[in-house]
């Protein structure tokens, strides 16, 4: 996995990597001591997540995301993906 983050708080901010039931689950959480201010000059500001990951291929795959983009290439056992907001490319 390669990832990168961007934004006004980049720094505030890691991947976190869990794996339960042989499932590995991503998520992106807030890791400084220091609270975001909530007024209106932060409204705007967004922090941009980019992950590469590199999946064996025949796996179950599974794809849950609030907002995000999916660009996948391969052959997989089964795949589901669902976006809330988003868009997907599928190759394979």
């Amino acid at each position: 996995m390669i990832s990168t983050l961007d934004g006004e708080y980049q720094n505030d901010f890691q991947i976190a990597i869990k794996e339960e039931n042989q499932t590995l689950k991503l998520s992106l959480e807030h890791v400084s001591l220091t609270e975001i201010p909530d007024d209106k000059r932060n409204t705007h500001k967004v922090i941009a997540a980019t992950l590469h990951l590199e999946i064996p291929e025949q796996l179950t795959l599974n794809i849950l995301s609030d907002i995000g983009a999916v660009n996948l290439k391969g052959n997989f056992k089964s795949l589901h993906i669902e976006l809330l907001q988003g868009r997907c490319t599928i190759e394979g």
